[in-house]
């Protein structure tokens, strides 16, 4: 059972969920769930329906019969599957379609990893890949090219000169576990079924699709454009207020404000950064607070002469670094 995959209706439940009502068999249930963790199988994640059998009454009892299990070997070799719900008007039971690779659409992100600057060459290739510049370019777009240029550079150095840091760890915890299973006996020792369950409960939060209207939509193309359209509509409204208010009646005190007006300072800008968190989650450039310290002799005269152009109000451009993730939380059922 290395590679299998087990499809059919199993006419029994092993969680309280997947019925309508609160008439259970919980001795079946743990009898079921006894069976599925004996034999080291993962149920995979449905999509589009939560129950696949229904009685067909007038008070229907809904229930999900149909499943699709698999073995660690097969996830492992289908990481990109997907599980629907089908519809139909010939059965009690609806059809299950299982894709076994769907190629993801989204392009993989950049992010700086705090363990590259204690390896010899980091700085090397930082200057090196900041070093290119674009001729008759305004600020932002120079700032935005260097950034991406050194997020290739850096991407290609760790490929060749470290590898995957992750990949390694991994490694050296299954030897780990290999070993003290070794001395101490089995027990929760599959550790590559439990990384690839890990692995499988962060695709259910995968968004695999979106009712708009009435309608559903499934392709990656089409949920990014009703996303788009959606949230510019919302975004984008231009407000245009009815009332005024007028702060000289108020009678607030005057407040000097011109030192809002002038130039920054690099130890202005300076002591931002130095207190910007080490590791946060970075912005859309996938750089974070540790990046920008530690190069700062290499990247301040750029940063400032982006800081001087918006100051300048030269802001052709800025939406190249002005750009945000909105992150959609899947509700639950």
């Amino acid at each position: 059972m290395d590679h299998g995959c087990y499809v059919g209706d199993f006419n029994m439940i092993y969680r309280a969920e997947d019925k309508s009502n609160d008439r259970l068999d919980h001795r079946c249930m743990r009898r079921f769930r006894a069976f599925i963790d004996a034999v080291e199988l993962e149920d995979l994640n449905l999509v589009g329906r939560r129950f696949t059998w229904s009685s067909e009454r007038d008070q229907p009892t809904l229930e999900r019969l149909d499943r699709v299990f698999a073995t660690a070997g097969w996830l492992q070799a289908h990481p990109n599957h997907i599980l629907r719900a089908l519809s139909t008007d010939c059965s009690d039971h609806c059809p299950l379609l299982l894709m076994a690779n769907v190629v993801p659409w989204a392009k993989k992100r950049f992010r700086f990893e705090p363990h590259w600057i204690k390896f010899p060459g980091f700085m090397e290739v930082v200057e090196l890949a900041w070093s290119a510049t674009l001729l008759h370019a305004d600020p932002f777009r120079i700032l935005d090219y260097k950034l991406r240029n050194v997020a290739r550079a850096l991407k290609s150095w760790s490929d060749k000169k470290i590898g995957s840091v992750r990949m390694q760890l991994a490694l050296v915890r299954e030897a780990i576990t290999t070993l003290k299973n070794d001395v101490y006996g089995r027990g929760d020792a599959n550790t590559k079924f439990f990384h690839l369950m890990a692995c499988h409960r962060k695709r259910r939060n995968f968004i695999r699709s979106l009712h708009i209207h009435g309608n559903e939509i499934v392709s990656e193309e089409g949920m990014v454009d009703a996303l788009y359209h959606y949230y510019d509509q919302v975004l984008g409204t231009i407000f245009v207020p009815s009332r005024r208010f007028d702060l000289g009646i108020i009678g607030l005190p005057s407040v000097d404000l011109s030192s809002l007006e002038v130039h920054f300072t690099e130890a202005e800008i300076w002591a931002v950064i130095s207190e910007m968190p080490n590791d946060k989650s970075p912005g859309p450039d996938g750089f974070t607070g540790l990046f920008y310290k530690t190069a700062w002799p290499i990247i301040k005269v750029d940063i400032l002469n982006a800081f001087n152009a918006f100051w300048a109000r030269d802001t052709r451009n800025f939406n190249l670094l002005n750009d945000g993730y909105m992150i959609l939380l899947r509700k639950k059922d």
